[in-house]
């Protein structure tokens, strides 16, 4: 699906000290996902070897826990008290509810009426007295639109699922457990919709290894 996500510039950019300190904040919530090997991919693409990072057995289920954890724990250590407001079309949404509840903060998920019933469902189940979900426009975009709203009217911190320093280092966390256990690596694919994920796989990977 095309989309057309409003540019809006990082207040800076990630550093390699941001992701070291993203792993340390990270351990005992997001699991070091294993590598595992996939002959019948490298038999298609003519590789001599492709890995599969599981990310799918995260507790959230996707690598949304990652920056959504690191981010949340970041503004839990200065502003606890505050509201914090997300859009997602479900698994972003999940992951910083899940992160929201290990620090008793208020958040309210922002969801296009698009989103899929099931993912609406799941994330209907995480509602609390201090997590609500919200239909708001018709899709993603109407509904980050709307959360950014509130984040310049000073309502809440908005929690972006792609475009933030805090949780493109998260993200990279993926690229650093992939360099600690397959070293030799040369290529990395990556699946590209916001970006973070790559941005952060990228910002890591292309400091250690130029070559990859």
């Amino acid at each position: 699906r095309r989309t057309s996500r409003t540019l809006v510039s990082m207040p800076r950019m990630p550093t390699l000290a941001d992701v070291n300190a993203a792993r340390h904040r990270l351990r005992g919530i997001a699991v070091h996902t294993p590598l595992e090997p996939s002959p019948a991919l490298a038999e298609e693409t003519d590789a001599a070897e492709v890995r599969l990072k599981r990310e799918e057995v995260q507790p959230t289920g996707a690598f949304k826990l990652r920056g959504a954890s690191n981010k949340v724990a970041l503004i839990a250590e200065g502003r606890p008290e505050a509201a914090l407001v997300t859009a997602s079309s479900g698994n972003h949404g999940i992951a910083v509810a899940s992160a929201a509840a290990r620090h008793d903060m208020r958040l309210t998920v922002l969801v296009g009426r698009s989103v899929s019933p099931a993912k609406l469902e799941r994330l209907r189940a995480l509602e609390t007295g201090r997590i609500t979900v919200e239909l708001t426009g018709n899709d993603t975009d109407d509904a980050e639109a709307e959360g950014r709203r509130r984040d310049d009217a000073g309502h809440a911190i908005y929690i972006s699922p792609y475009n933030d320093p805090d949780v493109v280092a998260g993200q990279a966390t993926v690229g650093a457990e992939i360099l600690d256990d397959w070293p030799e690596v040369d290529t990395i694919v990556v699946p590209v919709g916001g970006g973070g994920l790559i941005g952060g796989i990228g910002l890591w990977a292309k400091a250690l290894k130029p070559s990859l």
